[in-house]
């Protein structure tokens, strides 16, 4: 608004049934918008690849599962992941 006339007839225009309405809406707008904005910063989970291997004994077995938990640490690192 540039005047006090300008906000004076803006605020006439309007009915105070009107007014209400409008402000009681602004609660839902403003939940909507945080909800998105909540979605928008999330970061996005990123797949990851885990090697293939043929496990023949356990050893091989404990030895898979470090190495996959290493990549695993390291990606969790820039964010959520999908294996």
């Amino acid at each position: 608004m540039d005047s006090d006339q300008q906000l004076l007839a803006a605020l006439q225009s309007c009915s105070l049934a009107n007014g209400q309405s409008q402000t009681d809406a602004l609660a839902a707008q403003f939940d909507k918008a945080l909800a998105a904005a909540v979605i928008a910063t999330e970061p996005k989970a990123r797949r990851i690849t885990l090697t293939a291997a043929t496990l023949h004994d356990v050893t091989e077995l404990e030895a898979w599962l470090r190495d996959a938990k290493t990549v695993i640490e390291a990606a969790l690192q820039e964010g959520p992941v999908i294996l």
